[in-house]
């Protein structure tokens, strides 16, 4: 029992987020890709036709800076890690936003 620890709060988003990590750890490339694109579709209201591999992500999803936060949310609420802004430095196509995502589910 935790009990009223002052960081149990911490504690639970930590095990939480934990716990979606391992949910999804076994995901092979085509269930991520399609988590990936239902999210998209779903909270971008974006065409799913619009989303093949080789398209700009931030074009394509028409981003701006306080969409990359909600899509950063989305991730690590969807996936159970903490995404880093700098790691999008390198994403320019969905398969570069499938790959990072990939990299750190299955990690």
């Amino acid at each position: 029992m935790i009990g009223n620890h002052p960081n149990e709060d911490e504690y639970l988003m930590a095990y939480s987020m934990w716990q979606l990590k391992n949910n999804y750890k076994h995901m092979n490339p085509e269930d991520i890709i399609n988590k990936v694109n239902a999210f998209l579709v779903e909270e971008f209201e974006v065409e799913e036709s619009k989303i093949e591999p080789n398209a700009n992500l931030m074009e394509t999803l028409e981003l701006d800076s306080l969409d990359l936060v909600d899509l950063v949310v989305i991730i690590e609420k969807n996936f159970g890690f903490k995404v880093k802004g700098e790691d999008f430095i390198g994403i320019k196509t969905f398969q570069d936003f499938y790959d990072y995502i990939s990299s750190h589910v299955t990690a």
